[in-house]
């Protein structure tokens, strides 16, 4: 049994189920669930998690960060979420950087999800296995929900209580 974190935000304050959480400008998770005065989140690597996310090269010193390959981000139940979507034409390598397209228009700074750590291209297969590590390993205390249709942003905190969810018998 995993805890399922809960934030202190729900729908009397505008929070809806999708809604991304962020701590900095890293991506932490989604909302999953929303009550009227809390709300639980499917973190980066948990399966149900899924987000369009694009890749970027690590800037050398004084470079622009530069945009490459759409994806899809999907959590995995395992330490590493796994990027699938990305054809075998695009250019990809350990240490790149992943960011989530779910602030664009919103939010001025790039959302990071996380860093490639494994590459591989299997024979004859289209699409390359990429393993991302997230960048939010731990658990953050003062969070952020992205609201826009109530056009804010939802300060919360992780809620002291944690509640077990529960695994199939």
């Amino acid at each position: 049994q995993w805890p399922t974190p809960l934030v202190d935000r729900g729908q009397r304050s505008g929070v809806e189920d999708g809604a991304v959480v962020l701590a900095g400008s890293c991506v932490w998770g989604k909302i999953a669930a929303v009550d009227a005065y809390t709300s639980t989140v499917c973190l980066v690597t948990e399966p149900g998690y899924r987000d369009v996310v694009r890749l970027a090269a690590a800037p050398a010193d004084g470079q622009t960060l530069r945009f490459g390959a759409k994806g899809i981000l999907e959590g995995t139940g395992e330490p590493h979420a796994r990027l699938r979507m990305i054809e075998t034409t695009e250019p990809v390598a350990k240490g790149d950087l992943v960011y989530s397209m779910a602030g664009q228009g919103f939010v001025d700074v790039p959302l990071l999800c996380g860093r490639v750590e494994r590459v591989e291209r299997p024979q004859g297969a289209g699409h390359w296995e990429i393993w991302v590590a997230p960048t939010m390993n731990d658990t953050p205390d003062d969070l952020a929900i992205l609201c826009p249709t109530a056009q804010a942003i939802e300060v919360a905190q992780r809620s002291t209580e944690i509640q077990p969810t529960t695994s199939p018998e």
